[in-house]
């Protein structure tokens, strides 16, 4: 029986010489919420809230003022906005307190729907009380000073007892100068099902797009914009969702191109499956260059299947990044940066089960194994939890270099007395490199290797590795295998042959995987990967 293939990825820095080692995103401060339970930095958006040129930090803590545990009180909600610029700090420049219950429970970046330039803020709440007319999306504009409301309120149609899911950023859908947003809610007619719309930016008029089959569930959908993905001029978006049998039915992931006449009837299916899939794509800005955006279509349990932009969208992904699980289903930790100011975009994901997020570096023949896994920072008197729960990127200290905001916003210790949510920001820098890039100062050059076969399927117990140009031929050959955590699983040490240049690795012991295998000669290296198939 052929076992699934589970593909890891190999983050090797047991030394100075070896080829991650370089990488590394250092801490530039963190922030923390006002009291225990606020679960500050549930939700945290980037854009330019001032004005002023530089990205700010948008941090939300939706259950401030209900301390737990507080049986009494409800939460109020509260966004601490940060400044961005060279004197970036952790004193919030802009403080929004609710004044009722719920008022402030989520923070996005909803594009710039005014034309001003500038990205607005959107914060979802409930609304006041005694207020029993149409409910609105309430948008910011920004300015430099604490706003009293909202410059923007959007009236949309709620039925009794229906539910607003997603208010999600589109991009400039129908090419006006205007982003777009999009909105789902339950449908009053069809039991489980969503109903699609979007509005349009600058007329601020609601338009009805689709509504999903029945049997959706809240947490089997996926709505977002993607970027123009195939270079039309016309921002491109998404819509996922299952039907039938939430859990043994379909899942259906459409494609909707923009256009000039805002219609969508133009459309693609990416996906209809009965495999278990995530349903949110996520945009990827340019991730190899080519001048036209990528985006991430769905995650499976082998990985995050990416597709690059083109004039034609087929439905087989370009590359998988590994590991899988990276971002979560609802695509709050999948976010994309240049991090180290290398004009490509990269891509920043979380797991915040493991504590962890993986970085993928932009370029243009990308793979999909990840540059670096940093793990969430050790507090021993208050050990962090959910470490990944929500991501943001942005360039916040103005160096040039995307900087990545991970967040920590709550716990189930309740044996922890004072969790208050924790949010931290690591800083891009330009020593970023990717794990295939030939510049990299650490990459020898006296010989290189070969590996067949590649990948190494379950009957093929031996690898022959064909080692070329060895300049030394005193020291023995060192062969090391190196797992996910760079953990060295096998080594071996042959002595040099004067009649073959081959030498044979027995692979039969190791996992199914991706590794990265080792070979030494005294002072010389050199570095491939290796692919196990079981």
């Amino acid at each position: 029986m052929i076992k699934h293939i589970f593909v890891l990825t190999v983050i090797i820095c047991l030394s100075t010489d070896l080829i991650y080692s370089i990488n590394h995103l250092d801490i530039m401060t963190s922030m923390q919420g006002a009291h225990n339970g606020s679960y500050f930095g549930y939700s945290i958006a980037t854009l330019d809230f001032n004005h002023d040129g530089f990205d700010d930090l948008i941090v939300c803590s939706p259950e401030w003022k209900s301390v737990y545990p507080d049986p009494v009180n409800w939460p109020k909600g509260r966004v601490d906005i940060y400044f961005g610029g060279q004197n970036f700090d952790n004193i919030p420049d802009i403080t929004l307190l609710g004044q009722y219950d719920f008022q402030y429970m989520k923070v996005d970046n909803i594009g710039d729907i005014n034309g001003d330039g500038f990205d607005d803020l959107y914060i979802r709440g409930k609304e006041q009380p005694g207020n029993i007319g149409t409910p609105y999306l309430r948008i910011y504009t920004g300015s430099n000073t604490v706003p009293i409301e909202p410059d923007v309120l959007i009236p949309y149609s709620l039925p009794t007892g229906r539910t607003l899911y997603q208010v999600v950023q589109l991009g400039d859908v129908n090419g006006d100068g205007y982003d777009d947003i999009g909105f789902s809610i339950d449908s009053s007619t069809i039991p489980g099902a969503l109903i699609y719309n979007i509005v349009w930016g600058n007329s601020l008029v609601a338009e009805y797009i689709t509504t999903s089959c029945a049997y959706t569930v809240s947490h089997t959908y996926g709505f977002s914009g993607i970027g123009d993905i195939n270079n039309d001029g016309y921002d491109d978006f998404a819509i996922g969702y299952t039907y039938d049998d939430p859990y043994l039915g379909y899942h259906l992931i459409t494609i909707y191109y923009g256009n000039a006449a805002g219609t969508f009837d133009d459309q693609i299916v990416l996906t209809q499956t009965q495999s278990g899939i995530s349903k949110i794509c996520i945009p990827l800005g340019d991730i190899n260059g080519d001048g036209i955006d990528d985006f991430m279509g769905y995650q499976s349990f082998a990985g995050l299947n990416v597709w690059f932009g083109a004039t034609v969208i087929d439905t087989n992904p370009n590359i998988m990044l590994t590991p899988a699980f990276q971002g979560g289903e609802d695509g709050l930790g999948l976010k994309h940066g240049d991090i180290n100011n290398d004009g490509y975009q990269d891509i920043v994901g979380t797991d915040y089960f493991d504590n962890e997020f993986c970085v993928w570096m932009g370029r243009p023949f990308i793979n999909g194994v990840n540059d670096l896994i940093v793990y969430c920072p050790g507090i021993p008197s208050n050990p962090l939890d959910y470490f990944g729960y929500a991501l943001t990127m942005g360039d916040y200290n103005a160096d040039g270099c995307s900087d990545v905001a991970i967040s920590a916003p709550f716990t189930d210790n309740t044996l922890l007395p004072d969790y208050r949510g924790y949010v931290y920001i690591y800083a891009g820098n330009t020593d970023f490199v990717s794990n295939d890039d030939p510049s990299s100062p650490v990459l020898p050059n006296q010989f290189c290797f070969s590996v067949y076969p590649n990948p190494a399927r379950v009957h093929d117990n031996f690898v022959t590795l064909k080692i070329k140009n060895i300049r030394d031929n005193i020291n023995p050959v060192e062969i090391s295998i190196f797992n996910i955590r760079g953990q060295c699983v096998q080594h071996n040490q042959m002595s040099q042959s004067l009649f073959s240049t081959q030498y044979y690795l027995d692979v039969s012991k190791l996992n199914s995987g991706i590794y990265i295998c080792k070979v030494r000669v005294g002072s010389h290296f050199d570095l491939h990967k290796i692919s196990i198939i079981k």
